[in-house]
Parts: C-alpha cells; sequence; structure tokens
C-alpha cells in the first residue's frame, strides 16, 4: 500500500512538470529586441538633449525602477522562458550606443552655444541688451549677440566639441572594456577545463 502511494506521488510530480511545460509553450515568445529598442532611444534622448533638459536622467532612473519590475513581471508570468544564449556584448546595440555617444557630444555643445540661453550666462560679455519694438507697440529688451562675437561662439562651440571628443577617446583607450582581474579569472577557467579533459581522456 505503502509502495503504491509513493508511486501514485511520483506520477503526480512528474504530470506537474508536464503541464508546466505546456502552459509555458501557450506563453508567447519572448521578443528582447522591443526592450534593447527602448533602452536605446531612451538613453539617446538623455544624452542628445541633456543640456536642454538636465533632470532627464534622474526622471529616466526614476522609470527604469519602476520598468524593472514590469519586466521582471512579464518574464515570470507573460512570456515564454528566454534560452539562454552565451555572447560577449549585446551586439549591434553596443556601436549604436557608441554612436549616440558621439552625436550627443555634438548636439550639446551646438545646443549650449547657438540655441538656449546658457552662453549668456556664462560669459555675459559676449552679450548685449537690445530694445525691440513689438507688434502692440509695447517695446522689450532682449540680449543679442554683440558685434563681432559671433567668431567667438563658434570657435569656442567647436573647440569645446573637439576637446570633449579627444577625452572620450582617451578615457576609452585608456580604460578597458574587460577588468584585468576578469581576463585572469577566465584564463584560469580554461586551463582548468583544459586539464580536467585531458585527465578524463588520460583515464579512458
Amino acid at each position: 500500500g505503502g509502495d503504491g502511494g509513493d508511486g501514485g506521488n511520483t506520477d503526480g510530480e512528474w504530470g506537474g512538470d508536464d503541464d508546466s511545460q505546456i502552459v509555458d509553450e501557450l506563453l508567447d515568445e519572448y521578443e528582447q529586441f522591443d526592450d534593447y529598442l527602448e533602452m536605446v532611444i531612451e538613453y539617446g534622448y538623455i544624452t542628445l538633449f541633456a543640456s536642454a533638459f538636465p533632470l532627464a536622467p534622474i526622471l529616466s532612473m526614476l522609470c527604469n525602477l519602476i520598468e524593472l519590475r514590469s519586466d521582471m513581471f512579464k518574464l515570470v508570468y507573460v512570456c515564454r522562458r528566454p534560452h539562454v544564449n552565451r555572447v560577449r556584448n549585446i551586439g549591434i546595440w553596443r556601436n549604436i550606443m557608441y554612436v549616440l555617444f558621439t552625436l550627443s557630444i555634438v548636439s550639446n555643445c551646438f545646443l549650449f552655444g547657438f540655441t538656449t540661453e546658457q552662453m549668456m550666462v556664462w560669459i555675459p560679455s559676449w552679450f548685449q541688451l537690445e530694445k525691440e519694438l513689438r507688434w502692440d507697440g509695447a517695446i522689450v529688451e532682449e540680449q543679442e549677440l554683440a558685434k563681432g562675437k559671433g567668431r567667438y561662439v563658434v570657435f569656442m562651440v567647436f573647440a569645446l566639441e573637439h576637446i570633449l571628443l579627444v577625452c572620450c577617446g582617451l578615457i576609452l583607450a585608456v580604460i578597458p572594456s574587460e577588468p584585468e582581474w576578469v581576463r585572469i579569472d577566465r584564463a584560469r577557467r580554461e586551463y582548468e577545463r583544459e586539464e580536467a579533459l585531458r585527465k578524463s581522456l588520460r583515464i579512458r
């Protein structure tokens, strides 16, 4: 009687696994493209227009904390369990983020120099107040670029852009993408794997 009960529990356990596999097959397949695309677009908005809205990174961090919980729920209950594939990096998305990173330097320098009023705050001597008559007859005062200072603004913008590009290039060249301890640990694991394979071949 006792043996029969154990056998029934075993069948029940296997049945539960089969049911979970069937349910998993009925779920939608997880598509990582949409998640990558969402993150890259968000990264682009934050970096390309950082000087126009400096609070964007803080809001993005708060949104990503909420997104983290929703993605956890999606991966556990909504989508099929994704397959595990070992890769060196995130692929083409890494190159796209490098392009956005480079373009962000150019866009923010141009926004700083030609679009926003930030340069008026930093270098007020390059600007002067000018009175302008509006259509309704009112006279308003606006800061305009002083005569002969335009070339200095252009030079400063392009000089700042080149300095930032050189600094970022030096950082990428000096700081390796893979730390030294990671390379050493990978080499150690590869050595241990080869040694284990050799021992198994000798035993045979």
